[in-house]
């Protein structure tokens, strides 16, 4: 939260709402604070996740980030 401001790069979350580590209110928090300041960014929720992500789970998240890659222009459509 220190260093959210206009100029940060565009940023894409991925949180567990299970987490014990990290509640998964700071993420959200975070994200607010990230858009608030005009930045491009987006959460995922991986229902029921926990802090880590297993394999089985790779394919879930990436089918959420190369969409975001692209509407930035930085993957080919």
């Amino acid at each position: 939260m220190t260093y959210v401001r206009k100029d940060n790069p565009p940023v894409f979350s991925i949180h567990g709402d299970a987490d014990q580590t990290v509640p998964y209110e700071q993420g959200v928090a975070l994200t607010k604070a990230l858009m608030n300041a005009k930045v491009t960014a987006e959460l995922y929720c991986l229902r029921g996740a926990k802090h880590g992500f297993s394999p089985e789970r790779r394919d879930e998240i990436y089918s959420q980030v190369w969409p975001f890659l692209t509407k930035l222009g930085l993957m080919p459509e």
